[in-house]
């Protein structure tokens, strides 16, 4: 679950958090995702915005997604870190969007798009952030 709204600031095709975005889950804690991250909400091919747009109740499950992707599923927490694999940041990706609403097919399309095309973010991806 999200805990707060989310607060952003547009600059061209990218958004910056203008505060802070938690997400708490029993199993996985909280994670914080910091103001000033920048992301681009969903990367979704041109082609495909005709069914899918950028903006929609995926999109604070995205800005997550992207946050775990930009810190190659390594979270910072009080003590130490929490590590994901890049399977588990792409199922806390479903498992968010499932709570913010987004439907079951578009959620399973945006779950499916990830588990196949993600390996290119991830492997180029620094631990510094988007």
């Amino acid at each position: 679950m999200f805990t707060e709204c989310l607060c952003f600031i547009s600059k061209d095709s990218q958004f910056e958090l203008a505060k802070p975005l938690n997400y708490y889950r029993p199993e996985v804690g909280t994670i914080k995702v910091p103001t000033g991250f920048e992301t681009d909400f969903a990367s979704i091919p041109a082609f495909a915005r005709v069914f899918f747009a950028v903006n929609g109740k995926h999109r604070q499950a995205s800005v997550l997604h992207d946050y775990l992707y930009s810190k190659k599923g390594r979270v910072p927490k009080m003590v130490g870190e929490t590590r994901f694999t890049r399977k588990q940041c792409d199922q806390e990706y479903l498992t968010a969007m499932k709570g913010t609403g987004v439907s079951f097919f578009k959620r399973w399309v945006f779950y499916g798009a990830v588990r196949l095309g993600g390996w290119i973010y991830w492997n180029r991806k620094t631990n510094g952030g988007k």
